[in-house]
């Protein structure tokens, strides 16, 4: 077969992702934070961009999408204004700036400047009150004291050494927000990345390093030798061990290195090792200073797991709170230390079995247990909420719903006002100036009709949704409808994936409450001798059937489907049980209450 060239026509179609397009796109699956910092971004970058002032707003709330298109074609028309005008507003800014300056030359500025220095003045933002109506510097709080901080001023109220103070600030300076010791949050501590760097080559069947749990117990800081982090570096100045024949048997240097490696691997595992390293003293101090931070207010802080704050915790209630005169709460140590995972499980029975003590017993400690607090560095969270701001609103107006935008809080973009007045006039001057003012103007323009395209999207798409969820903005949750994307699409003329990103992270103010767009959208579940009922109306029927259980034998997974097949909803035992956890509900065997 010859190769040859030829020449022929073809008609197809295909969509060309346009710079703008996929502005439009990105910006319609944005949720109103990300939309508030992109605009605020966007004025910052284009100066053609603004928002309108409050006295603006009366006069030019906003300059619409085609005003700053038309202005646009007008520029690359190179339509340019007669000079007449520019030169009638030179002379007009000329007799302005005459009549400032004599206006400046008749003002008295050596009474002005004695007047000045003789007036009482009061600090910024104080709205005119003066000094001894103020609040006192040490009274104006700038921010929440942390944990940390409360932590820190207690220690140096202590009455510890200068020593037991560095270990103090050492082990409060590795908590994590809910107070407990952790080592590296952000990533591999000193001691890791030190062991990495100097990590031999395969060791010797049976050495130190292949067995993690000899090699913790031969630890020099594990038997509570009391050698210090300096004789550990000391020991790694050497650097990596040679690697040794297997014809020759190993020296005792490579041995004890192998052993000072096995120690680091075990302080790496172990906070309160870590530490002693890091601060060059024995484990013995750490651990005084630990259990001595653990009394501090919160009482618990500074612990490895739950186990030991909770202990903490105990002791502290048994011996300075409100469990000294109290004979229930004698148990609250062997139940902490011995029996956690079955007062988890709540399997009392087998706590009182073992303790051999009386059942009603064991409920009255786990009820003071119950007064512990598993995290007790949350308490100085200064993390503010974030609420929920819905981005469109449906009111009952009459018999019908009408759909109403929330604009609080979103700019209202326009062209500013004075390079309008400089395109009128021809003021960009130079071919990079009128470059630089069409791209900024061009993008400027993209970015309104995109937003405004947005709106108008999220507008159609609950209008929509009223027509199919009517019943459940008049009665509630129960009468939820079976939806999905692909009927929507097809009422308001637009695709799936349009009406995809436009219910992502978008929330709505309903009669029944603020839900999130994609909440209207759930599969359908069978019933018997009826029509089909949404995913989400089993669910909340699974909540309420839970929440009117008995306390002393709540219903298992099975019995909710016998409840729910006797309500004409036919669902297996599985599908109850992924349900239950979607809705954060325990099991049956952790529902049980004694108390």
């Amino acid at each position: 077969m010859a190769l040859e060239l030829k020449q022929n026509l073809r008609l197809s179609q295909q969509l060309v992702m346009t710079p703008q397009l996929q502005q439009a796109i990105k910006l319609l699956q944005l949720s109103r934070l990300e939309l508030v910092d992109l605009i605020r971004a966007e004025i910052e970058q284009n100066p053609l961009l603004e928002e309108p002032s409050d006295a603006a707003d009366s006069e030019l709330a906003e300059v619409p999408a085609e005003h700053g298109a038309a202005m646009l074609d007008a520029m690359e028309l190179s339509e340019v204004p007669a000079a007449a005008p520019a030169a009638e507003n030179a002379t007009q800014d000329v007799k302005a700036k005459t009549d400032g300056e004599l206006q400046r030359s008749e003002i008295d500025w050596e009474q002005y400047l004695d007047n000045y220095q003789t007036q009482h003045t009061s600090p910024p933002g104080s709205g005119g009150m003066s000094s001894e109506d103020l609040p006192s510097l040490e009274s104006t709080l700038t921010r929440p004291g942390g944990l940390t901080e409360h932590l820190l001023e207690q220690l140096r109220m202590a009455g510890l050494t200068p020593e037991e103070e560095r270990v103090g600030a050492l082990l409060i300076g590795n908590l994590d927000r809910d107070g407990y010791l952790v080592l590296g949050p952000d990533g591999p501590t000193a001691l890791e990345r030190e062991l990495g760097a100097q990590e031999p080559g395969p060791a010797a069947p049976g050495g130190a390093l292949s067995n993690g749990v000899e090699s913790h117990a031969e630890s020099p800081m594990s038997a509570g030798a009391g050698h210090h982090a300096d004789a550990y570096a000391r020991d790694d100045a050497d650097g990596p061990e040679p690697l040794v024949s297997s014809e020759a048997p190993a020296a005792p240097e490579a041995k004890a290195k192998r052993e000072k490696r096995s120690g680091v691997r075990a302080a790496c595992s172990d906070p309160l090792l870590a530490i002693a390293l890091e601060a060059g003293v024995t484990a013995a101090t750490v651990e005084k200073v630990q259990r001595r931070i653990q009394r501090f207010d919160p009482v618990g802080c500074a612990s490895r797991d739950l186990r030991e704050c909770l202990l903490a915790q105990a002791h502290w209630f048994l011996t300075e709170g409100d469990g000294k005169d109290d004979p229930d709460a004698d148990l609250l140590p062997q139940i902490i230390g011995r029996h956690l995972k079955n007062v988890e499980t709540k399997k009392y029975p087998a706590i009182a079995k073992d303790l051999q003590v009386e059942l009603n017993e064991v409920v009255a400690a786990i009820k003071l247990l119950g007064r512990l607090e598993p995290k007790p560095g949350r308490l100085f969270n200064t993390e503010e909420p974030q609420y929920i701001t819905p981005d469109v609103y449906i009111h009952k107006v009459g018999e019908g719903y009408v759909t109403v935008l929330n604009d609080d809080g979103l700019s209202k973009l326009r062209i500013s006002q004075h390079y309008r007045n400089a395109l009128r006039q021809g003021g960009a001057s130079g071919a990079k100036a009128k470059d630089y003012i069409q791209e900024k103007l061009r993008s400027a323009v993209w970015l309104i009709r995109s937003i405004h395209q947005r709106q108008r999207t999220i507008v159609k798409v609950t209008d929509s949704i009223i027509k199919f969820q009517r019943d459940f903005l008049d009665k509630g949750i129960a009468y939820l409808r079976p939806l999905i994307l692909r009927d929507v699409a097809e009422d308001i003329g637009m695709h799936e994936s349009t009406v995809s990103r436009v219910t992502t992270n978008k929330y709505v103010h309903t009669p029944q409450g603020i839900y999130e767009l994609k909440y209207f959208f759930n599969s359908s579940i069978a019933r018997v001798g009826g029509e089909d009922i949404a995913s989400e109306a089993v669910k909340n029927q699974i909540r309420q059937i839970i929440a009117k259980e008995p306390a002393d034998k709540p219903f298992s997974d099975q019995k909710i489907v016998e409840i729910l097949r006797s309500q004409n909803v036919d669902i297996a035992r599985r599908t109850v049980a992924k349900y239950r956890e979607v809705l954060g509900i325990l099991p049956s065997s952790k529902r049980k209450r004694y108390f």
